[in-house]
């Protein structure tokens, strides 16, 4: 079952989710966590609550589309290779595609994609083809710190691409 869940108050939510999984009966299935890549959300879990950790695309990908006017032709790279990963994703929505078969697809579809994407990011940053602390280079940094979380759906059965669903519930 998916559950989104959004608790309102002063904690962030790393700090609600431990409070919640103290309540989650042992012997479970790991849990799938959306966040983006406040600390505070990304830590503070006890060891006990074994989860795995996705970080949100699109705010990856927001980061981008902040310096795009700046930066129009490194930015498309970003922008319009994440638009076929989410062009694939609908595909698995609309062929209403089980959590094994999804992975599989964007192994297979996007895989080749991000490993893409992060080269030419780890090619322009490593090359001295961006200078680091511009704002471009500070997007690009971004995905690359958070790489492991942002491509959780390449390496986990029901991993989302991203928190949107509830964002959007919020607004």
């Amino acid at each position: 079952y998916i559950i989104y869940l959004f608790m309102s108050g002063r904690r962030h939510s790393g700090e609600n989710m431990a409070k919640l999984l103290e309540k989650r009966f042992p012997g479970l299935a790991p849990v799938i966590r959306m966040a983006d890549a406040l600390s505070a959300n990304t830590s503070n879990m006890p060891v006990e609550f074994i989860s795995i950790l996705c970080k949100c695309l699109l705010h990856g990908r927001r980061k981008f589309y902040e310096v795009y006017d700046c930066f129009p032709g490194e930015c498309r790279v970003i922008v319009d290779g994440l638009a076929i990963i989410y062009h694939y994703d609908a595909i698995t929505k609309q062929e209403k595609m089980d959590p094994e078969e999804r992975l599989a697809y964007h192994q297979l579809h996007s895989a080749p994609i991000m490993a893409s994407i992060k080269g030419w990011l780890t090619q322009r940053l490593e090359g001295n083809g961006v200078e680091p602390n511009s704002s471009l280079g500070k997007a690009m940094k971004y995905m690359l710190k958070h790489w492991d979380g942002l491509t959780k759906f390449l390496h986990v059965p029901g991993a989302p691409l991203d928190n949107n669903i509830t964002e959007r519930a919020l607004k």
